[in-house]
């Protein structure tokens, strides 16, 4: 008592004390005395209200709130049905705390009626009449779920409900979710056909339902026998019933009551899978309750519960029933009601059409030739018309007197190490069909080729005869190489410098022009040229002269100012680390590796600290990681970031936000970019002075035996490290920071392997059928510097041919010859020609539904540049009268786009084959049955939906339907290590992550459309 009793404190009486002691001791004796009556009080609390209400989860209806104590921990569960009541519950540990208060809260239960005399639970038909009891009607909270099969063992079980239990269509869709698909990676996952379909091929007894109770006292020797063949007969019950019921415990279904002295007669009740009650006696109450068991076990043998070596079955086959029910209705045709006045326009329209109409894409409409339609100019678009004698003379007068007038500004110009073999390289182009120069870093050729090309016919007098098209090999890199060409020539020769890349472009003038664009557009332009009339040269850049059949080679020196290298090690010291980071270390036996953005982050802040002035530019493989490091950055920099100007640089970042990276910061401003590889060649940027290169980027893989693109992170080659270094000595002295140790450097491959090798074909097949009709796919890629596999070439020709792109010959049909005009992945393709065809387009171009869900703005100007992309696409195809018509919502291209079953079929068959069969419930390889969820089927097995998919919950949510894809790719395992469900889809070796045999790994898909039950 002293803790109560202290010197010059009031004392408490000791009546008090004893009171407190006592009452204190009848709570922890109450409380265990709840848990001897109801043991398992959270299933028992989440069975009555799923049972009542018809869910699978009731975590909406009970909600545990916690309150730490300094001893004892405090639950206050809050009850929401059948009325709105709160408990409380105390225990060492929050677990035991949930559970005194869920016992409490049974006990309440209890005395509402809610349970039997024995905490059974009553049928859904009882709690639908006790719903009036608590002043809310039936219908109110009644809903049944109609996703769980009526007839089941699993329903005979009072706790196989439980909250946060399998399914994704009733429960909240969030971290469970997550939870549940990492569960399938491990385990793998089998719908419910094809476990039938399995389970027709078993031997095993089939199941047999004894509904009904029954009643066994056997002699002696019978229990003996069955004791000798279920030896441990009480274990094995209480693991069928587990299995069977999805229950942690059995003890609420199986329970013996054993009585007698000398002779211990005991009786087992058997509540699963019907009551059942089984009487043995023994001369120990164990012996009693053992010989008991194995006649119940016997009996559930019988019963085909069983297997043939005594054990469990899955928890599938104890749900068979509902697995059949299932399957029976997954292979119930779908009736479709088509509305009365719809069936009579049909069958008048029938009756009236007595002969075939014309196909809807006739040769005299949309012309199909190879020589139809006028030809396009390369320079601007225009259709073709050759200049006059007098119009070439003009210009080129022009031209001169304009060349003469610029002066000054070239004598600005540096000179650069390609000028001084001016004359050597001009007399190669003039004397050869081909040349190739070969020059290293800053020489100037990309730049200053061009401009030479153009001067020498300048001032010879036919500048008018000179339009020169310059590849580049990427969108930046031609618009930034077309403004500094612009800008070197000076204002009065500015407008003869344009670009056209995808989304944008800027013709130069006709006469004298130097046109920069990406291949993409030179394969465009060759496609409605093909002779390239009215260009008189072609500069492509990173090609080889093997190709060309022992062409001319001129070398030219580069300059670059010296470079300072240091690797990781040294940065390591640098940082007062003395190891490498755990999470930036790369298995040897794996092409895969991981960056550590800390570190990154780390080493730009101290670069900044103690760097020389000067811009950062920071190479990283993907977008995920240049948002990672920019996040940290901004955190670390926090009321200083306005001294930053951080720039993010990307493919998919609109053109005017990447060009941000070449604007001179503010005094006192620190650029710094992070970006992907396309900032590796062809581009200058001025200010840059430190290069952090991670070793690292993106690269797409094609697995020839799956069929599935993997976009992975790998080890650069040697040419991207000396690349990436480069663009840190362009301007000025600079420093390299290698995040890789030196001996790494020496294992890594020379070059990159070429894209044709490790990429899709189904593009570049198309374009060569545009470009060689007559040569067949295989013999045309052959000729290929790196030709990629037969194997590889075949699979996009049958692939083509089954969307109905090539004929059985190999040639384009009409829809290939539309789809050729259309810059997109052919499926993608044909689904926008069959919206023309069918009029409704304008669902491409729905802006306001962008705007009105607060999409990302930049995103909003690429899809708007995207749509009208396309539009010139759809009217060079001859689909529409004009561009414009796409987006307009009058046009007769759209005259049906708001019916959005069509437009679905449209995607649907366009993108075929590329659908999902969504399928209620599936089976893991375990043997589970989780009735309430879905999975996802192609013809080549089961997949994952990616977790950018806009579709993933709404699929879940709608149930049984379709959905439609446009790439499937994988990821590597060590990928959910890195972030979570990172599945890119954004593949494990087989075996691995489980899934059909047909499958090495996870499968996972952008969807793009949800359709219930459409049939094409």
């Amino acid at each position: 008592y002293l803790p109560f009793c202290q010197p010059g404190a009031p004392c408490l009486a000791i009546s008090t004390v004893h009171k407190i002691y006592l009452w204190l001791k009848t709570l922890t004796e109450s409380s265990r005395d709840l848990l001897k009556e109801f043991p398992q009080p959270k299933n028992l609390l989440n069975s009555v209200i799923g049972r009542a209400l018809g869910i699978s989860h009731a975590k909406d209806k009970l909600v545990y709130v916690h309150t730490n104590g300094p001893k004892k921990k405090k639950v206050t569960l809050h009850i929401k049905w059948p009325k709105s009541v709160e408990v409380e519950g105390y225990g060492s540990k929050k677990i035991d705390a949930e559970r005194q208060a869920a016992a409490a809260a049974c006990q309440l239960f209890k005395g509402w009626g809610l349970l039997g005399p024995r905490n059974e639970l009553f049928d859904a038909a009882k709690y639908r009449v006790l719903a009036d009891r608590f002043g809310s009607p039936a219908d109110s909270w009644w809903r049944p779920e109609p996703t769980m099969p009526p007839t089941s063992w699993r329903q005979l079980n009072p706790e196989s409900i439980r909250p946060g239990g399998p399914g994704g269509l009733s429960r909240s869709l969030g971290r469970e979710e997550e939870e549940d698909e990492e569960e399938e990676l491990e385990e793998g996952t089998i719908d419910v056909t094809d476990f039938l379909s399995m389970t027709q091929q078993d031997s095993h007894t089939p199941l047999r339902d004894s509904r009904g109770g029954s009643f066994e006292m056997t002699d002696d020797d019978s229990a003996i026998r069955a004791l000798t063949q279920f030896p441990l007969p009480k274990n094995l019950l209480a693991k069928v019933i587990q299995i069977a019921t999805s229950s942690s415990t059995a003890k609420n279904l199986m329970q013996f009551h054993t009585v007698g002295t000398k002779t211990k007669l005991s009786t087992l009740t058997l509540l699963w899978p019907c009551p059942m009650t089984f009487v043995a006696k023994g001369r120990r109450k164990a012996e009693a309750e053992n010989k008991a068991a194995a006649l119940a076990c016997k009996k559930l043998k019988s019963l085909g519960l069983v297997d043939r070596n005594n054990e469990p079955l899955t928890h599938a086959m104890y749900n068979l029933a509902s697995l059949r029910e299932l399957g029976e209705t997954q292979r119930r045709p779908c009736t479709i009601q088509v509305p009365e006045p719809i069936l009579r326009k049909i069958e008048t329209f029938l009756n009236h059409v007595r002969e075939p109409r014309e196909p809807l894409l006739t040769p005299d409409v949309l012309p199909l030739g190879k020589d139809s339609g006028p030809l396009s100019d390369p320079i601007t678009g225009k259709p073709y018309v050759p200049l006059s004698e007098a119009e070439e003379v003009r210009l080129s007068q022009n031209l001169l007197e304009l060349w003469r007038r610029r002066g000054p500004v070239w004598q600005e110009a540096p000179q650069l190490p390609v000028d001084p073999h001016r004359d050597t390289i001009l007399n190669a182009i003039e004397q050869h069909p081909v040349v190739v120069i070969s020059g290293d870093t800053g020489c100037g050729k990309t730049t200053r080729i061009p401009q030479l090309l153009l001067e020498r016919y300048v001032t010879e007098g036919r500048g008018a005869r000179c339009n020169v098209i310059g590849r580049r090999p990427r969108r930046i890199s031609a618009v930034s190489v077309a403004q500094r060409v612009s800008h070197e020539l000076g204002p009065s020769l500015r407008r003869n410098v344009g670009f056209q890349v995808r989304l944008g472009s800027k013709p130069p003038a006709r006469g004298g022009a130097l046109l920069f664009c990406t291949v993409g557009i030179l394969l465009r332009k060759l496609q409605s040229n093909p002779s390239l009339e009215g260009v008189s040269h072609v500069i492509v850049d990173e090609r080889f002269s093997r190709y060309f059949g022992g062409c001319p080679v001129i070398k030219v020196p580069g300059f670059m100012y010296p470079v300072k290298e240091h690797y990781l090690e040294d940065i390591l010291a640098k940082l007062g680390k003395h190891q490498y980071p755990h999470r930036h270390r790369h298995h040897e036996s794996e092409d895969e590796c991981a960056l550590d953005l800390d570190l990154v982050t780390d080493l730009v802040l101290h670069i900044d600290a103690r760097g020389e002035p000067g811009g950062i530019l920071c190479f990283l493989p993907g977008w995920q990681e240049i948002k990672g490091v920019q996040q940290r950055l901004q955190e670390a920099l926090g009321m200083h970031e306005s001294k930053y100007l951080i720039l993010p640089v990307h493919s998919n970042i609109p053109m005017m936000d990447q060009k941000a990276i070449f604007q001179q910061p503010p005094v006192g401003v620190r650029k710094i970019v992070l970006a992907t590889n396309i900032a590796e060649t062809s581009i200058t940027v001025n200010d840059i002075v430190h290069v952090v290169d991670s070793g690292l980027h993106k690269e797409e893989r094609y697995d020839l035996k799956t069929k599935v693109s993997c976009l992975e992170t790998v080890w650069v080659s040697r040419a991207n490290v000396i690349q990436r270094r480069g663009r840190a000595g362009r301007c000025q002295s600079g420093f390299a920071y290698h995040l890789f140790p030196r001996s790494r450097l020496e294992k890594m491959v020379p070059f990159q392997v070429p894209e044709i090798l490790r990429t899709p074909l189904e593009n570049l097949v198309l374009q060569a059928k545009i470009h060689m009709p007559e040569k067949t796919a295989v013999e045309f890629l052959s000729k290929a510097v790196d030709s990629p596999n037969i194997k590889a070439v075949d699979e996009a020709v049958i692939l083509l041919q089954e969307i109905g792109v090539l004929d059985q010959r190999e040639y384009l049909t009409t829809l290939g010859q539309r789809l050729a005009h259309i810059s997109t992945d052919p499926r993608l393709a044909k689904a926008i020609v069959l919206a023309a065809i069918f009029r409704c387009l304008h669902p491409l171009s729905r802006e306001n539904y962008l705007e009105e869900n607060l999409l990302y703005a930049p995103s909003l100007r690429f899809i708007h540049g995207l749509i009208k992309q396309f539009s010139e696409n759809i009217y060079e195809a001859f689909l529409v009268g004009k561009p414009s018509d796409c987006t307009l919502a009058s046009a007769q291209c759209n005259e049906y786009s708001e019916e959005e079953e069509l437009v679905k079929g449209v995607l649907m068959a366009g993108l075929y084959p590329n659908l999902i069969q969504v399928r209620q419930g599936k089976v893991t390889r375990q043997g589970k049955f989780k009735p309430n969820s879905v999975t996802y089927r192609t013809k080549s097995g089961n997949i994952l939906l990616h977790k950018s998919t806009i579709n993933r919950w709404e699929a879940g949510r709608a149930g049984e339907g379709r959905l439609t894809w446009s790439r499937r790719v994988g990821s590597p395992p060590t990928a959910r290590e890195r972030e979570p469900r990172a599945r890119v889809p954004e593949l494990g070796p087989p075996g691995k992550w489980g899934g059909r045999e047909t499958m090495s790994a996870p499968w996972s898909v952008r969807a793009l459309a949800f359709a219930r039950n459409v049939s094409l």
